[in-house]
């Protein structure tokens, strides 16, 4: 299975970089016409969730947030860079829906993160290991935990 996903991505990788005329890396800084840019590319979505297919983007790591540990987590960092647009929104847990008050990151042993969005009434979390980034959409996040299932941040309004 490893090996099919890692099949997949070197397909989805090429298919993209050779469709666009910027070229992202998670270790290089790579020069446009108009300015440098350093990011770093991931997947989101699932093969094995109905409706959740796979797509690459990009994040930022210009202003990336390093644990404790030592471990740097670009993709969640935009959650954290952004946090202000889904303060004051909703997460959203099943029939559960509560005001979003923080987002967090917190390190885990000597290489882990766990991944914290704060509400009033309940919390959301995942760690690298059981949890997944679903979908991004202009005005929400869908996230997936193991044993937690499908929840939503949505921006506030």
């Amino acid at each position: 299975m490893k090996i099919i996903l890692l099949t997949i991505f070197i397909v989805i990788t090429g298919l993209a970089i050779s469709q666009t005329t910027n070229y992202y890396s998670s270790t290089k800084q790579i020069s446009t016409e108009e300015e440098s840019i350093n990011t770093a590319m991931y997947i989101v979505g699932c093969e094995t969730i109905p409706g959740y297919e796979l797509q690459i983007k990009t994040c930022s790591t210009e202003k990336q947030t390093t644990l404790s540990n030592g471990r740097k987590v670009p993709v969640l960092n935009c959650f954290l860079l952004d946090k202000s647009e889904y303060i004051g929104g909703k997460l959203v847990s099943g029939n559960n829906a509560t005001e979003i008050v923080d987002i967090v990151m917190e390190p885990i042993g000597e290489d882990g993160a766990n991944f914290i969005v704060k509400g009033k009434t309940f919390n959301m979390s995942f760690t690298l290991i059981d949890g997944i980034i679903l979908r991004l959409e202009n005005n929400k996040a869908i996230f997936h935990t193991e044993g937690k299932g499908i929840w939503v941040i949505n921006k506030k309004a």
